[in-house]
């Protein structure tokens, strides 16, 4: 396992959640980008791993994912400020509930959702471009 390599992916989060807090990215768009992030990450893991391309491509996106929903977390103040949509979707939520527990009680959902789906987009890439090894 590369652990070095599924740690600098997974700062990707980071950048990601920075984008939408400052509202370069508006809630509407937050998935495609999440998926561009993904398709990049499934691309370097397929490239630079040792094997087990769907564990890499797992915790990198399950770890990039988290990393976005805790950073939104703490700065929801200002991701709200940035994005309307998103104060709209959290009108609808219970009187008390703030946006911050639901968004960190969403966590294990999210990145695991979000690592599965890498992961799978890193199996694919690694079979579909690694050169096959010469038969015997």
């Amino acid at each position: 396992m590369n652990f070095r390599l599924i740690g600098m992916l997974a700062l990707l989060g980071v950048v990601v959640a920075g984008t939408t807090i400052v509202g370069l990215v508006h809630a509407g768009w937050e998935t495609a980008l999440n998926l561009v992030v993904a398709l990049g990450v499934a691309g370097v893991v397929a490239n630079r791993a040792p094997g087990k391309f769907f564990l890499h491509g797992l915790l990198a996106g399950a770890l990039c994912s988290a990393l976005t929903s805790i950073c939104q977390a703490v700065f929801m103040t200002q991701y709200l400020a940035h994005n309307p949509k998103a104060v709209d979707a959290f009108k609808a939520l219970p009187a008390g509930m703030s946006p911050q527990v639901l968004v960190l009680v969403a966590i294990p959902l999210t990145a695991g959702l979000a690592g599965i789906v890498t992961g799978l987009l890193t199996l694919l890439w690694a079979k579909f471009s690694r050169p096959k090894p010469a038969s015997a």
